[in-house]
């Protein structure tokens, strides 16, 4: 990109002419809104796919296993932008509880936490527990870009156990008291994805947690 202002849309033009590029990878924290704008800009003009991710981390660090929905504000922008069309050439990853050893503000993160300082956990023993570990998310995304898969998805792994259950299972194999993890009731949810799942690509949850804490 050196060669190229990225940010100007003839420029980002060429630059993809060069390279051949044949897709684009959306990661807004890997460039500046202008350049992400040109250089998408660029890609619609020449019919390249462009590959987005969504997510949506619980607020004010609070986690409640019920949230981590997309928020609407955020699909109209990627709407106007022509990137949520399901008729188009390109394809958006929504995630659900988004988890990685690269950031702390995650579920598991913030189970472990708790558990360590003493503090018991409140968790449904009636939700099915999931959420989405990235390095999947960024491979299972691959592989239906170069199939040829285009619209909105969503990729999540899942466990066959309900929250409580998982929860216990992974401060145990974390080398923690699980009795700390208490049984609740509240916050029970059935509510199924608002977008055609693809969890077939996505190994379980219990497989992801444990790739999780060998890499922390």
């Amino acid at each position: 990109q050196a060669d190229f202002d990225t940010a100007d849309l003839v420029s980002a033009g060429r630059m993809l002419d060069r390279d051949r590029v044949w897709a684009i990878i959306d990661l807004p924290f890997m460039q500046s809104k202008a350049q992400g704008t040109a250089i998408q800009a660029a890609a619609a003009c020449r019919g390249l796919p462009v590959l987005t991710f969504e997510g949506d981390l619980p607020g004010n660090g609070q986690w409640n296993q019920a949230e981590a929905r997309v928020p609407e504000d955020a699909r109209g922008q990627r709407r106007e932008q022509g990137i949520d069309d399901a008729t188009g050439p390109n394809l958006m990853i929504t995630v659900n509880r988004p988890f990685s050893v690269w950031e702390r503000d995650n579920v598991l993160f913030q189970v472990m936490e708790q558990v360590r300082r003493g503090e018991p956990v409140e968790l449904c023993a009636k939700t099915p527990a999931g959420a989405a570990y990235m390095p999947d998310v960024f491979q299972a995304g691959l592989d239906l870009l170069i199939d040829g898969v285009r619209g909105s998805v969503c990729l999540e792994n899942l466990s066959d156990k309900p929250w409580f259950d998982f929860a216990r299972w992974f401060a145990e194999s974390a080398g923690l008291d699980k009795r700390l993890i208490v049984q609740t009731d509240d916050g029970a949810s059935d509510m199924p994805s608002p977008l055609p799942a693809m969890h077939r690509l996505m190994p379980s949850l219990e497989d992801a947690a444990a790739r999780y804490l060998r890499a922390l």
